[in-house]
C-alpha cells in the first residue's frame, strides 16, 4: 500500500502496539501493558523523525520474533493475554 499511494503523494506509515492500558481493556489489561500516553510519545516521536514502520517497545520484539519463528510468537503472545487454554482450542 505505501509503494501504491506513494505516486499520489500520500504517506502511509504502519505503527503497531503493544497491549495499551485503556478503557477499552477494561481492567483486563496484561500486567506488562504500557499506558496510553507513552504509546502515543513513542509513535509521535517516530513519525516526526519520518519513520515509516513503528513497532512500539514489545511490538517490535513480537513483529521479529513472528519472521523468525512463528509458532513460537504466538505460543508467546498467547501466554502474554493469559487466554485459557481451553479458549484457544475452540477457536482452533
Amino acid at each position: 500500500m505505501r509503494v501504491q499511494f506513494a505516486e499520489l503523494g500520500v504517506r502511509v506509515v504502519e505503527i503497531a502496539y503493544p497491549a495499551v492500558d485503556t478503557p477499552f481493556q477494561a481492567g483486563h489489561a496484561p500486567k506488562n501493558a504500557i499506558q496510553p500516553d507513552e504509546a502515543a510519545a513513542i509513535a509521535l516521536r517516530r513519525l516526526n523523525s519520518g519513520a515509516e514502520e513503528i513497532r512500539v517497545k514489545l511490538a517490535g520484539l513480537l513483529f521479529m520474533l513472528n519472521r523468525l519463528m512463528p509458532a513460537r510468537a504466538v505460543r508467546l503472545l498467547n501466554r502474554m493475554i493469559d487466554v485459557p487454554q481451553t479458549e484457544l482450542a475452540a477457536q482452533r
